[in-house]
């Protein structure tokens, strides 16, 4: 009795405030889920570091070429110019860029370095899942569950994982989109004024992350075609293939809209080595796989997270039955959680391995992003349909609640766990980093990230992202660090560098007789050389490189990286995409006015 009497007070209390009306509500709740998040990072808060990740010197070296090449006026970096030891990377062009242009606009506006920008923006995701969360649940279950299960998904383990473990910075961003994707799913079902939201957060999620992306279009097709054709059942076949037909010409707008990054790299994938990943061995990363020895802390994380969802989808289905309530909204979600935990279940290998658009995803185990979505959704109906249970339901509504409790606080103890468990000193082995010599030994290493930004010379790219050479299909040599900045098939040509910088190369050159020039910069489309002002053509030299003919006598040779065909496309698609949504948008803004009035 004492407990029930206690936990009540405190469920009255806590919804007393959050019942509130006003901007003091609103900023008590962005103030908790910002410091939820600085609690969560604070170990790299406090350092001024991160440690070695999988993903981290990735991510630091794209953060700081974004930030410079928008300092030297180029609006959207593809080529990073610096990569490969100063031969290039079309890594921006195939890598989608969202997170890159926020994490430069909050360099700008805050004059801070590299690893502070990577610290704030991991942070920042943090905080806006738990926000995000929040405001996409109020309205189905109360500010008091919305609340609550918003610091339950927050601090989902997974997440925690991505910020720690695998440094997984745009994959950790995903969080914030999904959550806001299936509200803006459920509410356009409802009213098609909705719509134009769901374009502008489905183009976010494409600019965001590509492999979730992938594995959103599974899930959210399973979902869709749930809660249409369970929920809404007794319509009319034709009403119900026209709310389909709504909801995916907004999925096919939304890729529209992103078109301007989609296109080029949909179209150009074949100039790099995309297929290192189109391999069996490397997908074998399901649970039980054996592609999860390089991850053990992944294995009981998984087990956990499954074994949760089971535990909650069970309760929050008991919990909705006892009160007697339609359950076609629960069992979308319910088919949703069955389809992914099949997809991270070793029973799923044959689909990773034969299907090759799955193989983009990369590992298996990035499916429980969606399932922490799922059990943070199990979560809210469990909780609030216990807090609608009779009275003389009482001992069903402390079990419940305690249950609840439970699980968030194992989600904190796991992320406190994750916290702890660090990539080893080397990079290597994983290991736990407590006691003072390995700090120093660490923040020694650490602090010479700024000189390593400033060299040019200093980063290898990841090998998916090198050029392929067209003849052999094969990836471009390993690059040679030492390799001069032009160095020419024959030398009785004489040459000056007069200018060098991103995107833009201009050599005085002069030949006694017809010889070649070979710039030290890897052949990509969007490359164009010109002579003298006049274009010629652009030869792959057998290495990779840029190569093109040089006449006798003297010559000014201009190398400009310029926007390709498709790029011209997709800005074109973007920009009306983009145009017909806020027209869209603004229609229905106005038709909801004159409704009110």
């Amino acid at each position: 009795m004492a407990i029930s009497k206690g936990l009540s007070k405190n469920t009255i209390l806590l919804n007393t405030i959050l019942s509130n009306n006003g901007w003091v509500r609103d900023l008590l709740i962005c103030i908790w889920f910002i410091a939820l998040a600085v609690i969560i990072n604070l170990k790299p808060i406090m350092d001024g570091i991160l440690f070695e990740a999988h993903d981290v010197w990735l991510h630091l070296f794209w953060l700081d070429q974004f930030f410079h090449q928008l300092s030297e006026g180029i609006l959207y970096p593809r080529w990073l110019a610096t990569a490969n030891y100063g031969l290039g990377s079309p890594a921006f062009v195939f890598y989608p860029p969202l997170i890159y242009f926020l994490g430069s606009l909050a360099r700008f506006a805050l004059n801070i370095g590299t690893m502070p920008e990577f610290i704030l923006l991991q942070t920042a995701s943090v905080a806006a899942a738990g926000l995000a969360a929040y405001f996409s649940w109020k309205d189905r279950f109360g500010r008091l569950t919305a609340f609550v299960t918003a610091s339950f998904y927050a601090l989902s383990p997974y997440l925690m994982f991505d910020c720690y473990i695998r440094a997984a910075l745009t994959e950790s961003w995903t969080f914030t989109e999904l959550p806001l994707i299936f509200y803006a799913t459920d509410r356009a079902l409802d009213d098609a004024k909705h719509l134009p939201l769901l374009v502008l957060l489905w183009s976010t999620l494409v600019l965001t992350n590509i492999p979730i992306t992938v594995l959103a279009l599974i899930i959210w097709s399973t979902y869709v075609s749930l809660r249409v054709f369970v929920d809404r059942g007794q319509e009319k076949i034709t009403v119900l293939a026209l709310r389909l037909a709504r909801l995916y010409g907004c999925l096919t707008l939304s890729f529209a809209c992103a078109a301007f990054y989609f296109l080029p790299a949909f179209s150009e994938r074949s100039y790099i080595n995309a297929n290192v990943w189109l391999k069996p061995s490397v997908l074998d990363t399901t649970y039980g796989g054996a592609g999860l020895a390089k991850n053990p802390e992944l294995i009981p994380l998984m087990f956990y997270v499954l074994v949760s969802g089971f535990i909650l989808a069970a309760a929050a289905t008991a919990a909705w039955k006892i009160l007697k309530e339609p359950m076609a909204p629960l069992l979308a979600w319910l088919g949703v959680f069955l389809i992914q935990a099949f997809l991270i279940s070793g029973w799923s290998r044959p689909l990773w391995v034969h299907i090759n658009v799955l193989q983009y995803v990369q590992f298996a185990w990035r499916g429980l992003v969606f399932v922490s979505l799922i059990n943070a959704t199990f979560f809210a109906w469990c909780m609030f349909s216990t807090l609608k249970l009779p009275p003389t339901k009482r001992l069903h509504r402390i079990l419940c609640l305690v249950m609840l409790a439970q699980f968030l606080i194992s989600n904190g103890l796991a992320d406190f766990l994750l916290a702890k468990f660090r990539r080893g000193l080397n990079g290597t082995e994983p290991q736990m980093i407590s006691n003072q010599t390995d700090m120093k030994v660490y923040a020694a290493r650490a602090s010479t990230l700024p000189e390593l930004m400033k060299s040019a010379t200093w980063f290898p790219e990841a090998s998916e992202y090198a050029p392929v050479i067209q003849k052999t299909h094969l990836a471009v040599p390993e690059p040679r660090p030492t390799q001069p900045p032009v160095p020419l098939v024959f030398s009785d040509a004489l040459t000056q560098v007069r200018r060098w910088t991103s995107y833009d190369r201009q050599i005085s050159a002069s030949a006694t007789t017809q010889t070649k020039l070979k710039i030290r910069t890897f052949y990509f489309p969007g490359w164009t050389a010109y002579i003298d002002g006049q274009r010629v053509a652009i030869e792959q030299a057998d290495d990779g490189l840029i190569q093109i003919d040089l006449p006798t006598g003297l010559h000014q040779v201009e190398v400009r990286f310029e926007r390709t065909i498709w790029e011209r496309l997709g800005i074109l698609l973007s920009s009306i995409s983009y145009a017909a949504v806020l027209l869209w948008f603004a229609a229905t803004s106005f038709t909801k006015r004159n409704d009110r009035a």
